[in-house]
């Protein structure tokens, strides 16, 4: 079994810093693009995404190494496979409420 020092002997402190800003920066572009709505081609806006979701989920797999110290493996890759299928649940209740609205409203069950 191998110690935190043990571990961390391997890393060096200026690598880990530019590994983590590199996830960054490439996870930044793809931010500013979902807020700004700049008008870019579709293939250059898909390519942003596409590079900052790899970014971010460096960034989760390296959060999930960490939380491994403060509690138990398990349960940090669970939590990490709970964050990783959020946006699928997010995604089936925007499609069930939208659904659900439209075949329930006044308009459609008055021309019956």
């Amino acid at each position: 079994m191998t110690t935190l020092t043990d571990d961390l002997h391997d890393v060096h402190p200026s690598r880990a810093r530019l590994s983590l800003a590199i996830a960054v920066a490439v996870t930044v572009p793809g931010i500013a693009v979902r807020f700004l709505h700049p008008d870019l081609p579709h293939a250059l806006e898909a390519l942003i995404f596409g590079v900052a979701i790899v970014g971010a989920a460096f960034m989760l797999s390296w959060g999930a190494e960490v939380a491994q110290l403060d509690i138990s493996a398990g349960l940090a890759i669970a939590i990490l496979a709970l964050i990783a299928v959020l946006p699928e649940y997010a995604v089936d209740f925007v499609f069930a409420s939208k659904g659900g609205i439209r075949s329930c409203s006044p308009d459609r069950a008055a021309s019956r």
